[in-house]
């Protein structure tokens, strides 16, 4: 099978990318970074923004895909205050590009997987499911809404399965910085076990943690049909606070560690407490959470260590 992946160049498409591979498919990759060699398990790549890009219809009538998991666009909460314009081309414009481009080369499409985020929801302190109230707090959030209510009604329009996910926080090894854990785990790498200070922000927040690779296992059974359309939430359905997972972090690394609280790293609205219930997903198809915690932690520390 011939699947399509975008944002294959980042930190979730890289392990889509080898899942994908890894089960025979050949998989032709679209990303905003440039590439001096293609990630392990990708057939072809074509670097582009989604939003502007003229040769992507020629990269597109190539590769011909049967599936196509939509997951490039910005990734972070805290760029899309410093930057919305750009959050709302890479979402939502580059993700009707995408679709309408599909529509013209008439690429046999029989699923689309489109990655959305737990950042939907209306904040609450009680777990949330795909019928809790969506009613995002930042711009990343409220991009997030508006590209899965356009997808759908195209792919609708088009007579195309469409899933949707939203996940939860994923992390793993492989992740750059930019995010709370992989910050941490980068500061801890370059310190030494007697000499590590570790810069942070709001540590008060609770959130919803899934290792990186289990996330993506959902993904690869939704592009091969495992899964009736609709919208899944990828949780582990345990909520830790960042001091906690600073804590276990520290404890898993083997440090003593200093800790220097920075306000610019605070977001401009925060929302308390992030939980998700994956209790759909669970009973529709088997899935859950199958890396402990401490390996997630283990294998992210490993990585930063050989970077």
């Amino acid at each position: 099978m011939n699947v399509l992946v975008t944002g294959a160049s980042g930190f979730v498409g890289r392990e889509l990318v080898q899942a994908l591979s890894g089960r025979g498919h050949a998989v032709w990759g679209v990303g905003r970074n440039s590439l001096d060699e293609l990630p392990s398990g990708l057939l072809r790549y074509h670097c582009g923004d989604l939003a502007s890009d003229t040769e992507l219809e020629s990269f597109i009538r190539e590769a011909r895909p049967d599936s196509v998991v939509h997951l490039a666009g910005q990734a972070s909460v805290a760029a899309s205050w410093k930057d919305t314009s750009d959050t709302i081309d890479s979402s939502v414009v580059g993700s009707v590009n995408l679709f309408l481009t599909l529509r013209r080369t008439a690429a046999p499409v029989r699923v689309f997987v489109n990655i959305g985020s737990a950042e939907e929801y209306a904040p609450s302190d009680e777990p949330l499911t795909e019928d809790s109230a969506i009613g995002p707090s930042n711009p990343y959030g409220i991009t997030k809404v508006a590209q899965a209510r356009m997808l759908r009604l195209l792919c609708e329009d088009a007579s195309i399965p469409f899933v949707h996910f939203r996940p939860f926080n994923h992390i793993g090894p492989g992740q750059h910085t930019g995010f709370a854990i992989p910050d941490w785990a980068s500061q801890i790498a370059q310190g030494t076990r007697e000499t590590t200070t570790i810069t942070v922000g709001n540590l008060q927040a609770i959130r919803d943690f899934t290792d990186v690779r289990d996330i993506v296992r959902a993904y690869v059974s939704a592009t091969e049909g495992g899964m009736p359309e609709g919208e899944y939430n990828l949780s582990s359905g345990f909520g830790r606070t960042l001091r906690s997972v600073l804590e276990d972090l520290i404890g898993t690394a083997g440090v003593k560690a200093g800790i220097v609280v920075d306000r610019d790293r605070f977001r401009p609205e925060d929302t308390p407490t992030r939980i998700g219930d994956s209790d759909k997903i669970r009973r529709l198809t088997g899935w859950k959470p199958e890396i402990p915690w401490e390996a997630t932690l283990r294998d992210t520390l490993e990585w930063f260590r050989k970077a």
